[in-house]
């Protein structure tokens, strides 16, 4: 979900979109939310694929027996235009499925064999009517439900603090790791594409700039807390007590 060259769709390849850029070996595909079967804690686990390596999954996002429309309305409270969700079901829940309705291996696969594909088949993790208003989706939970029994995971509540702090600092996690590996200069470049390009509440100043507000250590305690691999750049920038500015002096 985090890269400063990304595009918006999971089916492009990796050539198609390195060609146009000249670090082509470190280019960063943006994929559309996807359910995995990852499991973290013993729950069923939602992430943002990010990769520069064929669609790694990102595991930091963890629900069972999701409840879509509070996962999205978390996110939405913080800031953003709509929550993943919506944003899946409206780019189509089935770019860069394997056409495959007999291989379930994710809950996106499972919708996807129901004809589950969105906002244009009028049905995806949400339901649509004519004029393609959302409402929440009996059968969508169904399927989530059970695919997490199923793989042996029990659902549980889980805060809207929560699913923000797992998705929003596991970005923050990514986006100093996107520093480290040199494909984004400065962490205000970061700030600029998702302020720009995605629809990240601009009165935060950006992502890395708001986990500063927030606090590098507290981010780092709570990524530990959740069992998710710190960073060693942002581990480094809390144990010090600095932030990323000093990477906004690069010319």
């Amino acid at each position: 979900w985090l890269g400063c060259v990304a595009t918006g769709c999971a089916a492009a390849s990796g050539e198609e979109t390195g060609a146009s850029f000249a670090h082509v070996d470190k280019e960063w595909r943006f994929h559309d939310v996807d359910l995995s079967e990852f499991a973290d804690d013993g729950l069923v686990s939602i992430g943002f694929s990010l990769s520069s390596d064929q669609g790694l999954e990102f595991g930091g996002w963890t629900v069972a027996a999701l409840c879509v429309v509070a996962f999205d309305e978390a996110l939405v409270a913080f800031g953003m235009p709509m929550g993943p969700f919506q944003m899946s079901d409206l780019a189509g829940v089935d770019i860069g499925w394997h056409r495959d309705p007999s291989r379930v291996e994710t809950v996106r696969d499972a919708l996807c064999a129901a004809g589950r594909f969105g906002q244009k088949s009028g049905k995806g993790y949400y339901d649509y009517d004519d004029n393609r208003k959302a409402a929440p989706s009996r059968d969508a939970q169904a399927i989530i439900e059970a695919f997490a029994a199923r793989a042996g995971h029990r659902p549980r509540s889980i805060a809207p603090d929560e699913i923000r702090e797992r998705c929003l600092f596991a970005m923050i996690n990514e986006g100093a790791n996107i520093l480290a590996e040199g494909i984004a200069q400065r962490a205000s470049d970061i700030d600029v594409v998702w302020i720009n390009g995605y629809g990240w509440p601009k009165q935060t100043g950006g992502p890395m700039f708001w986990a500063e507000q927030v606090g590098l250590r507290q981010i780092v305690e709570r990524l530990e807390s959740y069992h998710i691999a710190v960073a060693p750049l942002l581990a480094e920038k809390a144990r010090e007590g600095q932030g990323f500015a000093s990477t906004n002096d690069i010319v």
